[in-house]
């Protein structure tokens, strides 16, 4: 499935593991997205920053219909939000949560994404903060306050009225009547607009509001570009606030968290623009000064010679100014430092250069002598293409020596620093071969999983099979929408339904039926999955759930594949279906034969009566309708030892057997499932 490009504004970003996200865009194209951006916090990644709160970017979308996160696979940045002043900054975080909250996802309103867009881009400031300039000096270039006020009124009206919550601000809500200009004038916050005198009388929720507030209200919601002209007085414009958050909660059944920030921000901003000195960065003892450490890089760069021929030799490189506090007594700090000193830092020429070494031993064939040269690209240009070239090669040259496990750690590594590399594809074939070769050995060996491997280096130390099956999940989570995806999934599904490990084949081929709705092994995981359900039942005594997905997934098989069905695969499927049925009679059976011998003669009943009517093919049918006339007319056994202080202390008291098995009666026959009788269907 291609990928899909579109302008989005970026509202949620949540962390998912070190260096991936979650993140929620509003697009322009697709509306409100929720997608898995794999390495987007990496140094070097395909989304350049792109995913920060509030930004506006160009991103390109995997879609995923059957229900889960879309993906993320590249993201561009078109704007950054600048926060100029607390308040703009709090009315973008509220513009956000008023577009997660009003929009459902894949709902494109382009007209709203303009909106939003156009407000951010008021609200943000022109210019960034330089390292110098407090927040009170870089406000007097943001949005003043009745700019910010106006901006975001005139979103949450525009809001309205594209997804069709607009209130009614120039006729009675009720009877549609004009209402003109007062003093004041009535509105339903539940009618969803203003009331006239006649139809006020007898409402909850009315508040009155004043003649400027009214004006602003209509005007900014009569006209688009009226908001950038309009100067509301401070007391209407408080007025409106209020009217607007209260509509909000009313419309949602909540308060927007946004709207509780506010006095914590207004108290933040207050300490900030006097100086506190409580919220500057301290001044840690052992941070030097920048000129002493600009001096001490010069220093090593004379001694290094040749090999500092830059001063940011690569996007690794952390100079010694940054690294203040506990980060420079970090075991990677000290590791790369010693590397720099010793002559071993970062360094492209170095790196090129063994790289090219590396690719005409390659060429060559002469793998092993090739190995050392990628190792050393590797480490002395990290971060970089020729890292990411080198990782593939290295990866390539431990496959064609028959180094396997290392092959394959080689291409997670490769997969888990490059998320997006453009040697994805082949990643996936090699690991998929692994899995296969893997697989195929443990067939003939069979050996135990804690008798370790110490001759051949094709195989991994432990667990073969275990390692196989990692080799196929790398595969299907590196790129879950590639070619080999659903083949890695049917794998690992056979793997398990080999093993009889039917619980977990069952799963796989469930996994591969919900996401893989496309795959050609679509029929193949039905019908196994159908065994694996049938072999994961445990009889009469075990839960039955897996029986009645199963009963299900028969159904489902003969209604999907009715031309592609084979006579054999058929009869297979009819079979399954009396032993589903045959199972299910033997459940109630077993139940009816519980409250039978206990002289619980009304539940037996139900019971053995379900039998005969959904299982009238079944041998315990004819059994069911004999016990039935066995038992008719008997009395339950009574319970009760006391009776008449039960009728005094509880006289609404049922036996317990007796109210269980008219709840599972009950829930039976409203599902009126007939299914279990397979030839009466065909």
């Amino acid at each position: 499935m291609p990928a899909e490009k579109a302008r989005s504004i970026v509202i949620r970003s949540i962390p998912f593991g070190e260096t991936s996200c979650v993140a929620t865009l509003y697009t322009r194209e697709l509306g409100k997205v929720r997608g898995l951006a794999k390495g987007a916090w990496r140094p070097k990644s395909g989304f350049d920053a792109a995913l920060d709160l509030l930004s506006a970017c160009q991103v390109l979308v995997l879609r995923k219909f059957s229900g889960g996160l879309d993906v993320l696979t590249e993201a561009t940045l078109e704007d950054r939000f600048r926060v100029g002043s607390l308040k703009a900054f709090h009315g973008a975080l509220y513009v956000v949560e008023l577009l997660d909250a009003l929009t459902a996802d894949a709902d494109p309103q382009p007209d709203l994404f303009d909106a939003a867009h156009a407000t951010l881009r008021t609200l943000s400031s022109p210019r960034p903060a330089t390292s110098s300039e407090t927040m009170a000096e870089v406000a007097d270039d943001a949005p003043d306050d009745d700019t910010v006020r106006t901006a975001v009124l005139h979103f949450e009206l525009e809001l309205l009225r594209i997804v069709g919550h607009g209130p009614a601000l120039f006729r009675c809500a009720e009877c549609q009547a004009a209402v003109g200009e007062s003093t004041r004038t009535f509105f339903g916050m539940l009618d969803g607009g203003v009331l006239c005198s006649a139809c006020r009388s007898g409402k909850r929720s009315v508040i009155s509001i004043s003649r400027d507030a009214m004006a602003g209200l209509r005007l900014l919601a009569g006209s688009r570009d009226a908001w950038q002209q309009l100067h509301l007085p401070k007391a209407a414009g408080g007025e409106l606030r209020a009217i607007m958050n209260t509509y909000f909660a009313n419309l949602l059944g909540r308060r927007l968290r946004a709207a509780r920030w506010i006095a914590a921000l207004l108290m933040i901003a207050t300490s900030l623009s006097s100086g506190c000195a409580t919220l500057q960065m301290p001044k840690w003892p052992w941070t030097g000064e920048d000129a002493a450490a600009k001096a001490k890089e010069d220093h090593l760069a004379e001694e290094l010679g040749e090999d500092a021929d830059s001063d940011v030799l690569s996007s690794e490189y952390v100079a010694a100014s940054a690294d203040a506090g506990f980060n420079l007594f970090k075991g990677e700090t000290i590791r790369k430092q010693w590397k720099k000193m010793t002559g071993r830092g970062p360094n492209e020429p170095v790196a090129r250069e063994a790289l090219t070494e590396g690719d005409g031993l390659f060429r060559q064939g002469k793998y092993k002598k090739a190995i050392s040269f990628y190792k050393k690209a590797i480490d002395r240009w990290p971060d970089s293409v020729i890292e990411e070239d080198a990782m593939w090669q290295l990866a390539e040259c431990l496959f064609f020596t028959d180094q396997y496990p290392k092959a394959e750690d080689a291409y997670t590594e490769l997969v888990k620093k490059y998320a997006n590399t453009r040697y994805l594809d082949r990643v996936a074939q090699r690991q998929f071969l692994i899995g296969q070769y893997w697989l195929a050995i443990d067939e003939q060996l069979h050996l135990p999983v804690i008798v370790p491997n110490l001759v051949d280096r094709s195989r991994p130390l432990f667990d073969t099979p275990g390692r196989a099956l990692k080799a196929f999940e790398h595969v299907r989570l590196n790129d879950p929408r590639g070619d080999l995806a659903d083949d890695s999934i049917m794998a690992t599904a056979n793997s398990h339904f080999v093993d009889r490990q039917w619980l977990d084949a069952d799963y796989f081929y469930e996994l591969l039926r919900t996401e893989y709705p496309d795959s050609d092994f679509l029929l193949a995981a039905h019908l196994f999955g159908l065994q694996s359900k049938l072999q994961a039942y445990q009889g009469a005594a075990y839960e039955g759930g897996v029986l009645d997905e199963a009963e299900l997934l028969a159904d489902q098989v003969l209604v999907q594949f009715p031309d592609q069905l084979s006579a054999e695969d058929e009869e297979r499927v009819m079979k399954a279906r009396a032993e589903i049925a045959a199972q299910q009679a033997t459940r109630h059976w077993a139940r009816a034969e519980f409250y039978s011998k206990g002289k619980h003669y009304s539940a037996a009943r139900i019971y053995y009566a379900m039998i005969a009517r959904d299982y009238p093919k079944t041998m315990l049918a004819e059994r069911a309708r004999s016990k039935l006339g066995e038992i008719e007319g008997l009395e339950d056994v009574s319970d009760n030892p006391l009776p008449m202080l039960t009728q005094l202390f509880n006289p609404d008291s049922l036996k317990e057997a007796e109210l269980d098995a008219m709840a599972e009666a009950d829930e039976m026959i409203a599902r009126q499932d007939d299914s279990g009788a397979g030839p009466q269907i065909r």
